[in-house]
């Protein structure tokens, strides 16, 4: 059999982040892997796969060591404006130090700074999206010429060119999910044994009704395979992915103060199928609500206007050492416990 082969991976993060190396180290693995069928999946060939179990063989040297999962993450607050709107930038990563794939999350969660809090208006009902009902429907409109990605990536546009042959429901439908929309990422997910690239996804986040007993709020997470990959666009089974999640939200203050806001992660598993996310990016600038005033009326006609704007969000209360720390949790399958914490500097809103 032949010996180990290494490799360095090595993620790089744009200013502000950190950077992380690992050695890797591949071994061989022999798993039997039962496959899913999406629902909007009919082809007759999906249809012999998802009735199988695989037995995937992986031979990439000595046999499987133990497993020695990392986890890495980094927050940025960029775009700050004086009005106190600002964009939140996530970014993660996962391995194993053996190489092999890491073992499955059960438990993944992240915590914010204390004052970080979204404002009572933007958790009302009436902002939040449908999200089953608005994949349903795109899919039900798209077009060779327009389709789903093109849909999700600019709801205010897809409105603007499907408006006319839509219901007043299915419209109110799109502009109440365009107005809770706020920030978009990409994925790339490790499935192996059953796949042996990495798959890339995109995604898109709105508001949305929790699940889960507690939360007061929600974030769904509308995701699609990316096409621009030759991978994805070679296989069929993978193009046709357009899974949707939900992200809950908790107001579970910390003892010591330090953190406010809690949100679950979803675990990383579909079904029987399990993967882990080995990187991670979303943005999200938020919502600002903007509203158009009579400042002036002269002859009961309004001659001079006020613009106010709404953040979603208040701003995060600065602690003495002018830090905010994120704090990261995660539970493997395995039993392992492990925490992150990381520091990120109190945003400057001065005018």
């Amino acid at each position: 059999m032949e010996g180990h082969r290494h490799e360095n991976l090595r993620r790089s993060f744009p200013p502000g982040f950190t950077t992380i190396t690992a050695d890797m180290r591949r071994s061989v693995i022999v798993l039997v892997v039962p496959s899913f069928r999406p629902a909007e999946e009919r082809h007759p060939l999906k249809r012999i796969l998802t009735s199988s179990i695989l037995l995937v063989f992986l031979a990439f040297g000595a046999a499987s060591a133990s497993a020695e999962p990392v986890q890495q993450f980094a927050v940025q607050l960029k775009d700050i404006k004086p009005s106190g709107q600002y964009t939140v930038v996530f970014r993660s990563n996962s391995f194993d130090t053996t190489g092999d794939p890491p073992p499955a999350l059960t438990r993944n969660e992240v915590r914010f700074p204390k004052g970080i809090q979204i404002r009572k208006p933007f958790l009302a009902a009436g902002r939040r999206c449908q999200q089953q009902k608005l994949k349903d429907l795109l899919i039900e409109n798209q077009t060779p010429a327009f389709q789903y990605a093109a849909m999700l990536k600019s709801l205010p546009n897809t409105l603007k060119k499907l408006r006319k042959d839509l219901t007043p429901a299915q419209a109110k439908l799109i502009e109440t999910c365009s107005r809770a929309y706020i920030g978009s990422g990409k994925v790339s997910v490790d499935v192996r044994p059953l796949f042996p690239e990495n798959i890339p996804a995109l995604f898109y986040l709105f508001l949305t009704k929790p699940t889960e007993k507690g939360a007061i709020g929600a974030f769904a997470v509308m995701a699609l395979t990316d096409q621009r990959s030759a991978f994805v666009r070679n296989n069929s089974l993978i193009a046709g992915q357009k899974p949707l999640f939900t992200v809950n939200l908790f107001n579970d203050p910390s003892p010591d103060g330090l953190y406010g806001y809690r949100i679950k992660l979803p675990p990383s598993n579909i079904g029987l199928i399990k993967f882990s996310v080995a990187e991670l990016e979303v943005v999200s600038p938020g919502i600002t609500d903007v509203k158009r005033t009579c400042a002036t009326k002269r002859k009961g006609r309004c001659t001079k206007f006020r613009t106010t704007s709404t953040f979603w969000a208040d701003p995060p209360e600065c602690p003495a050492s002018g830090q905010l720390t994120f704090r990261a949790e995660y539970e493997y399958e395995t039993g392992l416990v492990t925490d992150k914490t990381i520091p990120v500097p109190c945003p400057r809103f001065g005018r």
